[in-house]
């Protein structure tokens, strides 16, 4: 008897955990010290994306600052433009992982690129710079003056006096 069969392969994921969102500002470290702020758009216990300003080499190994965790080595897995999948070293603890991701999100859409590729090329503008009116700036000239003469007499005349 002779028995045809077929044989499926399950898919594998190489995840220890499910990621959790989590859209943080971190602090960065490549082997040469530089800091770079990235961010940290999802956290699991195995690693983490983030997305950096600056292209990160696979394998590259990095120290990468999440707030509230503290520093912790990773290495870069795979990488899509600004994108970018590591592992930890030491793989979190899940008490971790939900800690960071109570505290929130720090980065806010203010309908800017929060990770621009020159930071230096933003246009600032010029400050906005109110002023009081005329007669207010004159009355607080006026009066700070005449306070500073009046405590300078009053002690002067104090030291006299004895």
């Amino acid at each position: 008897m002779k028995l045809a069969a077929t044989l499926y392969q399950q898919p594998t994921t190489h995840r220890l955990a499910d990621r959790s969102p989590l859209g943080r500002v971190g602090t960065l470290r490549n082997d040469r010290g530089e800091p770079i702020d990235v961010v940290i758009v999802n956290l699991a216990v195995g690693g983490a994306r983030i997305d950096s300003p600056v292209p990160l080499d696979l394998n590259e190994r990095i120290v990468l600052g999440i707030p509230g965790l503290g520093r912790h080595i990773l290495y870069v897995v795979w990488a899509d433009g600004a994108r970018h999948g590591c592992r930890f070293a030491t793989p979190l603890r899940q008490a971790e992982v939900d800690r960071a991701c109570a505290m929130g999100s720090n980065v806010h859409d203010m309908g800017v690129d929060p990770l621009p590729a020159d930071p230096l090329a933003l246009e600032w503008g010029e400050p906005s710079i109110d002023k009081a009116p005329l007669p207010i700036r004159f009355r607080i000239i006026v009066g700070s003056t005449l306070l500073l003469w009046g405590s300078i007499g009053y002690g002067v005349w104090s030291l006299l006096r004895h």
